[in-house]
Protein backbone atom coordinates (compact mmCIF):
# COMPACT_ATOMS: atom_id res chain seq x y z
CA UNK A 1 0.00 0.00 0.00
CA UNK A 2 1.86 3.25 -0.99
CA UNK A 3 1.86 5.43 2.06
CA UNK A 4 0.46 9.01 1.44
CA UNK A 5 1.09 12.20 3.55
CA UNK A 6 -2.03 13.49 4.89
CA UNK A 7 -2.51 16.54 4.61
CA UNK A 8 -5.36 19.05 5.51
CA UNK A 9 -7.05 22.51 5.11
CA UNK A 10 -7.01 24.22 8.67
CA UNK A 11 -11.16 24.34 9.47
CA UNK A 12 -10.94 26.93 12.41
CA UNK A 13 -13.36 25.61 15.31
CA UNK A 14 -15.28 27.87 17.98
CA UNK A 15 -12.49 27.83 20.00
CA UNK A 16 -9.31 28.71 17.66
CA UNK A 17 -9.04 24.86 17.32
CA UNK A 18 -8.04 23.19 13.44
CA UNK A 19 -8.55 20.17 12.33
CA UNK A 20 -4.70 20.03 12.96
CA UNK A 21 -5.41 20.48 16.55
CA UNK A 22 -7.83 17.70 16.14
CA UNK A 23 -5.63 15.20 14.70
CA UNK A 24 -3.10 15.84 16.91
CA UNK A 25 -5.07 15.58 19.60
CA UNK A 26 -6.55 12.31 18.86
CA UNK A 27 -2.97 10.69 17.52
CA UNK A 28 -1.78 11.69 21.27
CA UNK A 29 -4.74 10.08 23.20
CA UNK A 30 -4.18 7.16 21.49
CA UNK A 31 -0.69 6.76 21.17
CA UNK A 32 -0.49 7.89 24.71
CA UNK A 33 -2.78 5.32 25.84
CA UNK A 34 -5.15 7.79 26.63
CA UNK A 35 -7.75 5.99 24.33
CA UNK A 36 -6.57 2.07 25.29
CA UNK A 37 -6.51 -0.24 22.79
CA UNK A 38 -9.85 -2.42 22.13
CA UNK A 39 -11.58 0.69 22.94
CA UNK A 40 -14.41 2.79 21.50
CA UNK A 41 -13.29 6.25 20.23
CA UNK A 42 -15.54 8.95 22.06
CA UNK A 43 -18.15 10.05 20.15
CA UNK A 44 -18.21 12.73 17.04
CA UNK A 45 -20.12 14.99 19.26
CA UNK A 46 -17.68 14.94 22.12
CA UNK A 47 -14.93 15.37 20.20
CA UNK A 48 -16.16 17.94 18.14
CA UNK A 49 -17.21 19.79 22.00
CA UNK A 50 -13.89 19.25 23.29
CA UNK A 51 -12.07 20.51 20.20
CA UNK A 52 -14.47 22.84 18.86
CA UNK A 53 -14.91 21.80 15.88
CA UNK A 54 -17.93 20.85 13.36
CA UNK A 55 -18.64 17.09 13.15
CA UNK A 56 -17.74 17.22 9.28
CA UNK A 57 -14.43 17.81 10.75
CA UNK A 58 -14.50 14.86 13.35
CA UNK A 59 -15.52 12.49 10.54
CA UNK A 60 -12.81 13.61 7.99
CA UNK A 61 -10.24 12.96 10.97
CA UNK A 62 -11.55 9.40 11.93
CA UNK A 63 -11.02 8.97 8.34
CA UNK A 64 -7.65 10.02 8.45
CA UNK A 65 -6.60 8.18 11.44
CA UNK A 66 -8.20 5.03 10.03
CA UNK A 67 -6.48 5.19 6.93
CA UNK A 68 -3.56 5.36 9.17
CA UNK A 69 -4.50 2.10 10.82
CA UNK A 70 -4.90 3.83 14.37
CA UNK A 71 -8.73 3.25 14.66
CA UNK A 72 -10.53 0.87 12.89
CA UNK A 73 -13.93 1.32 11.59
CA UNK A 74 -17.28 -0.76 11.08
CA UNK A 75 -20.95 0.22 9.30
CA UNK A 76 -23.01 1.27 11.84
CA UNK A 77 -20.43 1.20 15.05
CA UNK A 78 -18.43 3.72 16.60
CA UNK A 79 -14.45 3.32 15.44
CA UNK A 80 -12.24 0.87 17.84
CA UNK A 81 -8.70 2.35 18.73
CA UNK A 82 -6.49 -0.21 17.26
CA UNK A 83 -3.81 -2.05 18.56
CA UNK A 84 -0.27 -0.61 17.51
CA UNK A 85 1.86 -2.60 14.93
CA UNK A 86 4.35 -1.23 13.42
CA UNK A 87 2.15 0.19 10.56
CA UNK A 88 3.46 3.97 9.52
CA UNK A 89 1.87 7.58 9.18
CA UNK A 90 2.93 10.66 9.18
CA UNK A 91 2.26 13.04 12.62
CA UNK A 92 2.56 16.44 11.38
CA UNK A 93 1.93 18.32 14.81
CA UNK A 94 3.22 21.59 15.46
CA UNK A 95 5.76 20.10 18.40
CA UNK A 96 5.09 22.40 21.40
CA UNK A 97 8.01 23.77 23.52
CA UNK A 98 7.21 23.14 27.03
CA UNK A 99 10.23 23.06 29.41
CA UNK A 100 12.04 19.39 29.70
CA UNK A 101 11.49 18.31 32.95
CA UNK A 102 12.62 14.11 33.64
CA UNK A 103 15.01 11.66 31.36
CA UNK A 104 12.53 9.97 29.25
CA UNK A 105 15.45 7.26 27.97
CA UNK A 106 14.09 3.71 29.21
CA UNK A 107 15.19 2.74 32.68
CA UNK A 108 16.55 -0.78 31.56
CA UNK A 109 17.22 -1.95 27.86
CA UNK A 110 13.96 -4.33 27.32
CA UNK A 111 12.18 -4.87 23.95
CA UNK A 112 8.96 -5.60 25.82
CA UNK A 113 8.17 -2.18 27.34
CA UNK A 114 4.56 -1.77 27.62
CA UNK A 115 4.07 1.86 27.49
CA UNK A 116 3.22 3.74 24.40
CA UNK A 117 5.98 6.18 24.66
CA UNK A 118 9.28 3.19 24.43
CA UNK A 119 7.38 1.69 21.35
CA UNK A 120 8.09 5.23 19.43
CA UNK A 121 10.72 6.03 17.05
CA UNK A 122 10.93 9.36 15.33
CA UNK A 123 12.15 10.35 11.94
CA UNK A 124 13.08 13.95 11.95
CA UNK A 125 13.20 15.24 8.02
CA UNK A 126 11.02 17.25 5.30
CA UNK A 127 8.22 14.98 3.06
CA UNK A 128 10.68 16.05 0.07
CA UNK A 129 10.39 18.44 -3.25
CA UNK A 130 7.69 18.62 -5.74
CA UNK A 131 10.34 18.02 -8.23
CA UNK A 132 10.84 14.54 -6.99
CA UNK A 133 9.06 12.21 -8.97
CA UNK A 134 6.66 9.42 -8.19
CA UNK A 135 7.62 7.85 -4.34
CA UNK A 136 9.92 10.51 -2.12
CA UNK A 137 13.83 9.62 -0.94
CA UNK A 138 12.00 10.57 2.25
CA UNK A 139 9.30 7.93 2.12
CA UNK A 140 11.27 5.40 1.40
CA UNK A 141 14.15 5.76 3.62
CA UNK A 142 10.96 5.99 5.98
CA UNK A 143 9.29 2.56 4.70
CA UNK A 144 12.52 0.93 5.15
CA UNK A 145 12.94 2.09 8.87
CA UNK A 146 9.71 0.81 9.64
CA UNK A 147 10.20 -2.32 8.32
CA UNK A 148 12.43 -2.88 10.40
CA UNK A 149 11.53 -1.61 13.47
CA UNK A 150 8.39 -3.28 13.24
CA UNK A 151 10.35 -7.12 13.53
CA UNK A 152 10.85 -5.82 17.14
CA UNK A 153 7.65 -4.44 17.80
CA UNK A 154 8.09 -0.63 17.35
CA UNK A 155 6.14 1.99 15.48
CA UNK A 156 7.91 4.56 12.99
CA UNK A 157 6.17 8.42 13.64
CA UNK A 158 7.13 10.59 10.71
CA UNK A 159 7.92 14.34 12.43
CA UNK A 160 7.17 16.45 8.82
CA UNK A 161 9.57 19.41 8.40
CA UNK A 162 6.65 21.44 6.21
CA UNK A 163 7.73 22.71 3.10
CA UNK A 164 11.01 22.88 1.19
CA UNK A 165 13.62 23.48 3.32
CA UNK A 166 17.74 25.14 2.53
CA UNK A 167 20.05 24.85 4.35
CA UNK A 168 21.55 27.70 6.16
CA UNK A 169 24.16 29.11 3.55
CA UNK A 170 21.62 28.35 0.88
CA UNK A 171 19.27 31.07 2.54
CA UNK A 172 21.87 33.39 2.34
CA UNK A 173 20.96 33.54 -1.86
CA UNK A 174 17.00 33.55 -1.27
CA UNK A 175 15.16 36.07 -2.67
CA UNK A 176 13.35 38.37 -0.11
CA UNK A 177 10.26 37.71 -1.67
CA UNK A 178 10.18 34.21 -2.67
CA UNK A 179 8.14 32.36 0.35
CA UNK A 180 8.65 29.11 -1.09
CA UNK A 181 11.85 28.13 1.29
CA UNK A 182 12.47 28.52 4.89
CA UNK A 183 14.56 30.72 6.36
CA UNK A 184 17.17 29.56 8.28
CA UNK A 185 15.45 30.99 11.69
CA UNK A 186 12.74 29.18 10.30
CA UNK A 187 14.50 25.64 10.12
CA UNK A 188 16.25 26.50 13.66
CA UNK A 189 12.85 26.73 15.28
CA UNK A 190 11.28 23.78 13.25
CA UNK A 191 13.85 21.46 14.20
CA UNK A 192 14.16 22.52 17.97
CA UNK A 193 10.50 22.03 18.37
CA UNK A 194 10.45 18.31 17.40
CA UNK A 195 13.35 17.90 19.12
CA UNK A 196 11.58 18.75 22.14
CA UNK A 197 8.51 17.15 20.94
CA UNK A 198 10.69 13.70 20.84
CA UNK A 199 12.00 14.44 24.62
CA UNK A 200 8.71 15.32 26.11
CA UNK A 201 6.25 12.58 24.22
CA UNK A 202 8.09 9.09 25.47
CA UNK A 203 9.91 8.37 21.88
CA UNK A 204 12.21 5.35 22.38
CA UNK A 205 14.64 7.46 19.74
CA UNK A 206 14.91 9.42 16.89
CA UNK A 207 16.26 9.07 13.01
CA UNK A 208 17.13 12.92 12.44
CA UNK A 209 18.34 13.98 9.21
CA UNK A 210 19.22 17.85 9.80
CA UNK A 211 18.89 20.59 8.41
CA UNK A 212 20.13 23.55 11.14
CA UNK A 213 22.79 21.38 12.35
CA UNK A 214 25.17 24.62 13.62
CA UNK A 215 22.73 26.25 15.56
CA UNK A 216 20.75 23.76 17.34
CA UNK A 217 23.94 21.41 18.50
CA UNK A 218 23.25 21.87 22.52
CA UNK A 219 19.61 20.51 22.00
CA UNK A 220 20.73 17.60 19.88
CA UNK A 221 23.45 16.60 22.72
CA UNK A 222 20.80 17.02 25.27
CA UNK A 223 18.60 14.47 22.94
CA UNK A 224 21.84 12.20 22.34
CA UNK A 225 22.05 12.09 26.26
CA UNK A 226 18.64 10.73 26.49
CA UNK A 227 17.72 8.12 23.67
CA UNK A 228 19.13 6.57 21.33
CA UNK A 229 20.27 9.04 18.00
CA UNK A 230 20.77 7.71 14.58
CA UNK A 231 21.71 11.00 12.22
CA UNK A 232 21.40 9.90 8.49
CA UNK A 233 23.04 11.29 5.42
CA UNK A 234 25.06 14.44 7.00
CA UNK A 235 27.04 14.22 10.86
CA UNK A 236 27.01 16.84 13.07
CA UNK A 237 30.77 18.21 14.30
CA UNK A 238 30.55 18.03 18.50
CA UNK A 239 27.40 15.67 18.75
CA UNK A 240 28.17 11.99 19.67
CA UNK A 241 25.67 9.92 17.65
CA UNK A 242 25.77 7.16 15.39
CA UNK A 243 25.74 7.95 11.66
CA UNK A 244 24.16 5.81 8.79
CA UNK A 245 24.78 7.37 4.92
CA UNK A 246 26.51 6.40 2.07
CA UNK A 247 30.04 6.39 0.75
CA UNK A 248 29.64 9.58 -1.45
CA UNK A 249 32.81 9.86 -2.14
CA UNK A 250 33.12 6.22 -4.25
CA UNK A 251 30.06 7.06 -5.63
CA UNK A 252 30.85 10.36 -6.69
CA UNK A 253 34.49 9.15 -8.24
CA UNK A 254 32.69 6.67 -10.00
CA UNK A 255 30.17 9.23 -11.49
CA UNK A 256 32.99 11.24 -13.00
CA UNK A 257 34.73 8.48 -13.61
CA UNK A 258 31.64 7.76 -15.93
CA UNK A 259 31.98 11.11 -17.65
CA UNK A 260 35.87 10.41 -18.34
CA UNK A 261 35.04 7.05 -19.97
CA UNK A 262 33.26 8.78 -22.13
CA UNK A 263 35.98 11.28 -23.67
CA UNK A 264 35.30 14.35 -21.70
CA UNK A 265 37.93 15.96 -20.01
CA UNK A 266 36.65 19.59 -19.24
CA UNK A 267 34.06 18.38 -16.31
CA UNK A 268 32.71 20.80 -14.27
CA UNK A 269 31.53 20.03 -10.79
CA UNK A 270 28.13 21.72 -9.64
CA UNK A 271 28.26 22.23 -5.83
CA UNK A 272 26.29 23.64 -2.78
CA UNK A 273 27.37 26.00 0.03
CA UNK A 274 26.87 23.55 2.49
CA UNK A 275 29.84 22.71 5.14
CA UNK A 276 28.58 19.23 5.91
CA UNK A 277 30.52 15.73 5.28
CA UNK A 278 28.25 14.51 2.55
CA UNK A 279 29.10 17.35 0.19
CA UNK A 280 32.45 17.35 1.21
CA UNK A 281 32.93 13.84 0.69
CA UNK A 282 31.05 14.23 -2.89
CA UNK A 283 33.72 17.04 -4.12
CA UNK A 284 36.69 15.52 -3.27
CA UNK A 285 35.56 12.39 -5.03
CA UNK A 286 35.41 14.18 -7.67
CA UNK A 287 38.58 15.59 -7.76
CA UNK A 288 40.02 12.39 -7.03
CA UNK A 289 38.96 11.09 -10.07
CA UNK A 290 39.82 14.08 -12.37
CA UNK A 291 43.60 13.61 -10.22
CA UNK A 292 43.16 9.72 -11.72
CA UNK A 293 42.18 10.63 -14.87
CA UNK A 294 43.67 8.53 -17.90
CA UNK A 295 46.67 10.25 -19.49
CA UNK A 296 47.64 12.65 -16.21
CA UNK A 297 45.42 14.79 -13.97
CA UNK A 298 42.93 17.06 -15.50
CA UNK A 299 42.38 20.66 -14.66
CA UNK A 300 39.56 20.84 -11.41
CA UNK A 301 36.10 23.56 -12.14
CA UNK A 302 34.12 23.16 -9.29
CA UNK A 303 31.29 25.95 -9.08
CA UNK A 304 29.91 26.51 -5.85
CA UNK A 305 25.74 27.99 -6.22
CA UNK A 306 24.20 29.40 -3.01
CA UNK A 307 20.67 28.57 -4.24
CA UNK A 308 19.79 25.33 -6.26
CA UNK A 309 15.92 26.22 -6.93
CA UNK A 310 16.41 29.29 -9.35
CA UNK A 311 15.99 32.31 -7.63
CA UNK A 312 18.97 34.30 -8.61
CA UNK A 313 21.66 34.54 -11.83
CA UNK A 314 24.44 32.60 -11.62
CA UNK A 315 26.69 35.19 -13.61
CA UNK A 316 29.81 32.78 -13.36
CA UNK A 317 27.81 29.75 -15.15
CA UNK A 318 26.33 31.64 -17.61
CA UNK A 319 29.70 32.97 -18.48
CA UNK A 320 31.39 29.93 -18.25
CA UNK A 321 28.94 28.18 -20.90
CA UNK A 322 28.88 31.40 -23.14
CA UNK A 323 32.09 30.42 -23.64
CA UNK A 324 33.27 29.39 -27.50
CA UNK A 325 32.51 25.43 -27.71
CA UNK A 326 36.19 24.43 -27.66
CA UNK A 327 36.18 26.16 -24.28
CA UNK A 328 33.70 25.54 -22.29
CA UNK A 329 32.81 22.52 -20.09
CA UNK A 330 31.58 19.51 -22.38
CA UNK A 331 29.88 17.76 -19.28
CA UNK A 332 28.70 18.48 -15.65
CA UNK A 333 28.94 16.64 -12.86
CA UNK A 334 26.33 17.81 -10.09
CA UNK A 335 26.37 17.25 -6.38
CA UNK A 336 22.27 16.12 -6.22
CA UNK A 337 19.57 15.78 -8.47
CA UNK A 338 18.00 18.70 -8.48
CA UNK A 339 20.86 20.96 -8.54
CA UNK A 340 20.81 18.83 -12.40
CA UNK A 341 17.29 20.29 -12.79
CA UNK A 342 18.48 23.57 -12.76
CA UNK A 343 21.72 23.25 -14.36
CA UNK A 344 19.44 21.85 -17.33
CA UNK A 345 17.00 24.69 -17.09
CA UNK A 346 19.82 27.50 -17.24
CA UNK A 347 21.74 25.58 -20.10
CA UNK A 348 18.28 25.31 -22.39
CA UNK A 349 18.18 29.01 -21.65
CA UNK A 350 21.29 29.65 -23.11
CA UNK A 351 20.73 27.63 -25.73
CA UNK A 352 22.27 24.86 -25.32
CA UNK A 353 21.15 20.83 -25.11
CA UNK A 354 21.68 17.94 -22.93
CA UNK A 355 23.40 15.64 -23.84
CA UNK A 356 24.28 16.75 -27.32
CA UNK A 357 26.08 19.87 -26.50
CA UNK A 358 26.36 18.91 -22.55
CA UNK A 359 26.39 15.99 -20.60
CA UNK A 360 24.91 16.30 -17.19
CA UNK A 361 25.19 13.72 -14.32
CA UNK A 362 23.04 14.18 -10.84
CA UNK A 363 23.29 12.57 -7.69
CA UNK A 364 20.28 10.42 -5.65
CA UNK A 365 17.95 9.36 -8.09
CA UNK A 366 15.12 11.02 -7.15
CA UNK A 367 14.34 12.94 -10.00
CA UNK A 368 14.21 10.44 -13.10
CA UNK A 369 13.93 12.92 -15.76
CA UNK A 370 14.85 16.24 -16.91
CA UNK A 371 12.97 18.97 -17.80
CA UNK A 372 13.68 18.91 -21.38
CA UNK A 373 12.11 14.97 -21.45
CA UNK A 374 15.62 13.17 -21.09
CA UNK A 375 16.91 10.58 -18.27
CA UNK A 376 19.08 11.97 -15.61
CA UNK A 377 22.30 9.80 -15.41
CA UNK A 378 22.86 10.10 -11.49
CA UNK A 379 24.19 8.28 -8.56
CA UNK A 380 21.16 5.85 -6.86
CA UNK A 381 20.92 5.58 -3.22
CA UNK A 382 19.33 3.12 -1.56
CA UNK A 383 17.25 4.68 0.62
CA UNK A 384 15.16 1.63 1.93
CA UNK A 385 18.09 0.10 3.03
CA UNK A 386 19.53 3.22 4.68
CA UNK A 387 16.14 3.53 6.43
CA UNK A 388 16.27 -0.28 7.47
CA UNK A 389 20.49 0.42 8.69
CA UNK A 390 19.33 3.42 10.68
CA UNK A 391 16.67 1.10 12.32
CA UNK A 392 18.95 -1.72 13.10
CA UNK A 393 21.28 0.90 14.49
CA UNK A 394 18.60 2.44 16.56
CA UNK A 395 17.82 -1.58 17.93
CA UNK A 396 21.70 -1.97 18.88
CA UNK A 397 21.96 1.20 20.63
CA UNK A 398 18.46 0.65 22.53
CA UNK A 399 19.88 -2.46 23.67
CA UNK A 400 23.51 -1.37 24.80
CA UNK A 401 22.91 2.10 25.96
CA UNK A 402 25.70 4.89 25.14
CA UNK A 403 28.32 6.09 27.59
CA UNK A 404 30.71 8.52 27.11
CA UNK A 405 33.37 6.00 26.35
CA UNK A 406 30.81 5.06 23.83
CA UNK A 407 32.13 5.36 20.14
CA UNK A 408 29.53 5.96 17.96
CA UNK A 409 28.95 3.53 15.08
CA UNK A 410 29.30 4.98 11.50
CA UNK A 411 27.52 3.16 8.22
CA UNK A 412 28.35 3.79 5.07
CA UNK A 413 26.45 1.92 2.52
CA UNK A 414 27.53 1.52 -1.56
CA UNK A 415 25.52 3.60 -3.64
CA UNK A 416 25.44 3.10 -7.77
CA UNK A 417 25.62 4.49 -10.82
CA UNK A 418 22.54 4.34 -13.27
CA UNK A 419 22.96 5.56 -17.05
CA UNK A 420 20.42 7.41 -18.51
CA UNK A 421 20.53 9.59 -21.66
CA UNK A 422 21.73 12.81 -20.08
CA UNK A 423 25.50 11.10 -20.71
CA UNK A 424 24.17 9.44 -24.15
CA UNK A 425 27.48 8.79 -26.35
CA UNK A 426 25.89 11.59 -29.10
CA UNK A 427 27.77 14.23 -27.19
CA UNK A 428 28.58 15.95 -30.23
CA UNK A 429 32.20 17.44 -28.04
CA UNK A 430 33.74 15.37 -25.79
CA UNK A 431 36.91 14.11 -26.88
CA UNK A 432 38.13 11.35 -28.16
CA UNK A 433 40.72 8.92 -26.16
Amino acid sequence: MALQQMTFSPTIGRHGSTTADLLTGIRQAILSGKYQAGTWLPTERELAQDFGVARRAVRRAIDIIAEEGLVVCRPRFRPVVATLSGKPFYLPVEADTHSIEEPLYPPSPVLAGDTAGSRLVALVMWHGDPEEQGVTAQQRIFWGMNRRLAQDGFHGVFLDLGGPVLSEKENIGRGKQDLRFSSEAENIEREANYLRYVLEHGFAGIVFYAYAYRRNRELIQEVARRMPVVLIDRMIPSVQADYVGIDNHGAQYEATKHMLSLGHRRILFVSTAEPINTVQDRVEGYRQAMADAPGGPLYENILTALSNWGIHEWPVFESLFRLPRGQRPTAIVCVNDHTAMNVCRRLLALGLRVPEDIALCGFDDNCAVLPNDVGLTTVAQPFEQIGSAAAETFLARYLEPASPSTVPRHIELPARLIIRGSSDDKNEVAETK
